[in-house]
């Protein structure tokens, strides 16, 4: 059980890396990519501007889950069938 939380762990980890990774160039290439096809600073500035909360409501919205099911794990109901708590065998 313990080599599977650390490997859905990990996994989880290099997610999130990648993630971000691809969030900052992303960030940095698509308004130096608009400007090279002739849209205006000021339109370029905007949108850059205008999508700082997006990737910042984006990464709570998906680490949030990961918050709120860790907390909440000690709560959860046992599948049905399960045997940990004298469900059926």
């Amino acid at each position: 059980m313990r080599r599977r939380l650390d490997r859905d762990l990990a996994a989880s980890a290099l997610g999130g890396l990648t993630f971000s990774m691809a969030l900052g160039m992303a960030s940095v290439a698509l308004p130096l990519l608009a400007l090279h096809a002739g849209y205006s600073k000021s339109a370029v500035g905007l949108l850059t501007a205008a999508s700082a909360p997006a990737m910042l409501i984006a990464g709570l919205l998906i680490t949030l889950p990961a918050l709120t099911t860790r907390k909440l794990a000690p709560h959860t109901p046992e599948p049905i069938g399960s045997t940990a708590r004298g469900g059926a065998p």
